[in-house]
């Protein structure tokens, strides 16, 4: 779990060195792990940004909305990629719809989303005359190694939850495979689709969960089990820590 938010502090540091605020070590920390709350308490968990514009003066806000939300599609695009590779290599689990139909549909998604993500600043969508439009368009473009630092930080934050998950399996009575670890990958796409309210997609991910690894027998129980550690682990635990720090004082805003 250390591992896992190294990764997404690192995204985040990666945000706030390309507007260039540092409010000092504590400010950023704090604003840090208030978006880990609101994150798990917003739909989808992208409401990250509520909680870390809080702590920065008015000016830098809208800067720090726009570049979260930006590192939420980063790590959307990573897990409709990893999915994709995942059914590419073992087909999609337990399911009756054809693999061809999905793979197109995912692969279209991927290349639409990777273009977007590359080239947003050539395009006007309509919204040129908006300030947050064009200040999002010269925030990358004077910044163009703000994406790939966002999709390398994001893939190594990926790859270290999903082996997470991995041992979570294991340590609830299943045997190491690689398919149960491409398995793991189609447990994110799908729960990374799927639509939730609050909590983390509490439920529906255990859902998910059961449905993937049916195709290879695990214990619908064990399974649950497996997918509650993960969500204590992975976000439970940050939460609860992430309110006692911000009941800290907090910098003038």
């Amino acid at each position: 779990m250390p591992v896992n938010y190294f990764c997404e502090w690192k995204k985040w540091k990666s945000v706030t060195h390309t507007i260039s605020i540092d409010l000092g070590a504590k400010t950023n920390f704090q604003a840090f792990m208030a978006g880990i709350i609101t994150g798990m308490l917003t739909p989808n968990m992208q409401g990250n940004f509520l909680g870390r514009m809080y702590y920065f003066p008015r000016r830098h806000r809208i800067p720090i909305i726009l570049l979260t939300i930006w590192s939420n599609l980063a790590q959307f695009i990573i897990a409709i990629l990893f999915g994709l590779l995942s059914i590419l290599v073992i087909g999609i689990s337990y399911s009756f719809i054809e693999n061809d139909f999905i793979h197109w549909i995912l692969l279209f998604i991927a290349i639409s989303l990777m273009i977007f993500y590359f080239t947003f600043e050539r395009w006007g969508f309509g919204f040129q005359r908006m300030k947050w439009f064009s200040r999002m368009r010269k925030l990358l473009k004077e910044n163009f190694n703000f994406r790939i630092e966002q999709l390398v930080w994001g893939t190594l934050r990926y790859l270290i939850f999903s082996v997470q998950f991995l041992l979570a399996f294991m340590a609830f009575g299943a045997d190491f495979s690689w398919e149960m670890y491409f398995l793991v990958f189609q447990i994110y796409l799908w729960t990374t689709l799927a639509p939730s309210l609050i909590l983390g997609k509490l439920v529906i991910r255990e859902s998910i969960a059961i449905w993937v690894m049916a195709s290879i027998g695990l214990d619908n129980w064990n399974v649950i089990a497996a997918s509650l550690s993960i969500w204590i682990i992975n976000l439970l635990i940050p939460t609860l820590s992430g309110i006692v720090i911000c009941k800290q004082k907090t910098a003038e805003i």
